[in-house]
């Protein structure tokens, strides 16, 4: 059985997020230029999927002076988007999962309530 690719180096594979000049590369290229995502993904080394999703993560309604609804892709709506979504990251509340504590802290907080 052959394994062509079992000794792959590491660096190999390591995927890393847009940065912003990426972003804003993307945006002259398919608001401007009208380049296909597979020719972009070429351009910058990513999968074509990871195009896509920035694209659809970016896109903002323009009124052209025809006024016309256009849609186009801006590299700040989607930094904004991102930044977002990583504020949702990180440790659940250790409250969340120790159910006694919990239930002590409200009684403690109801005794102290009754005796004042």
């Amino acid at each position: 059985m052959c394994q062509n690719n079992y000794n792959r180096k590491k660096e190999e594979k390591k995927y890393q997020h847009l940065n912003y000049v990426e972003k804003t590369q993307i945006e002259r290229w398919y608001n401007i230029e009208k380049k296909p995502c597979s020719e972009i993904a070429k351009l910058l080394n990513k999968s074509v999927r990871t195009i896509q999703r920035k694209i659809n993560r970016g896109l903002t309604e323009n009124l052209t002076t025809l006024l016309e609804i256009k849609y186009v892709y801006s590299a700040t709506v989607s930094e904004k988007k991102y930044r977002y979504n990583m504020t949702a990251k990180g440790p659940n509340i250790k409250l969340d999962a120790n159910y006694k504590l919990l239930e002590y802290i409200k009684n403690e907080k109801k005794l102290v309530l009754t005796q004042k």
